[in-house]
């Protein structure tokens, strides 16, 4: 299904580009009162061998006697300034196209969410957003801990808080990667584990500072982590 849109999408706006190319180009035998007052884009005229003939010049507004000339010389189409839809020879075309894409768009997004249907029928771990919650309490549950603690307590507690995050609930939520791209695409998934991965890197920081006694640094990376998982947990 995702190929057979991808091509309609293809071939839909393939044909939207081409028609509006000549959305401004009417047909020269058009109704006398559709072109009356209509000022030419180009100089209008035929080709005489390799060279061109100009009949009406560029900037010329369109009376009676101009289609005359153009329609006597066999000209059969002008450029003009001002758009009409009704001159336009491409408009159901251009409208069959929109309807080209509006279908394909649809598919896509039938076919998407039958992707992230099956990837979590497949994979029947905690979803990333069960991961994402269980490192952010681990993280809240640290800080909440500290909050009376100095010193050799204080980095003992981070020590030991971030533990079970670093080992267990933040590896599973990279591990739901699959997840993560069927249900936000590509370029969301991209932001969302840049950010988290902001956050990973603060997570570790804190718990090496706390290991090597730096108790403010720890506290401040902390800090740091737990806003960034609340962005990451914004974004899913």
């Amino acid at each position: 299904m995702k190929l057979i849109a991808s091509i309609l999408i293809t071939v839909a706006l393939s044909f939207g580009a081409l028609t509006a190319a000549i959305a401004y180009t009417v047909p020269a035998d058009a109704p006398d009162e559709a072109l009356i007052g209509k000022t030419l884009r180009f100089d209008a005229g035929k080709l005489d061998g390799r060279k061109k003939v100009v009949i009406v010049a560029a900037g010329t507004v369109l009376t009676p006697d101009d289609l005359a000339q153009l329609r006597d010389a066999g000209v059969t189409q002008v450029d003009v300034k001002e758009f009409e839809f009704g001159l336009w020879r491409g408009k159901w075309i251009f409208v069959a196209s929109l309807g080209g894409l509006l279908v394909g768009a649809l598919m896509l997004r039938q076919d998407a969410a039958k992707r992230v249907k099956r990837v979590e029928e497949t994979h029947a771990q905690a979803s990333p957003a069960e991961s994402l919650d269980a490192v952010i309490a681990d993280v809240r549950k640290v800080r909440d801990r500290i909050v009376n603690l100095q010193g050799h307590d204080r980095c003992h507690a981070i020590i030991e808080g971030l533990d079970e995050a670093e080992r267990t609930h933040m590896p599973a939520f990279v591990d739901s990667r699959e997840r993560l791209i069927a249900r936000h695409g590509l370029a969301g998934f991209a932001k969302i584990m840049d950010r988290f991965a902001a956050a990973e890197r603060q997570v570790h920081r804190a718990w090496s500072l706390a290991a090597d006694g730096v108790e403010l640094d720890a506290v401040d990376c902390l800090e740091r982590a737990d806003a960034m998982l609340d962005e990451t947990r914004a974004m899913l």
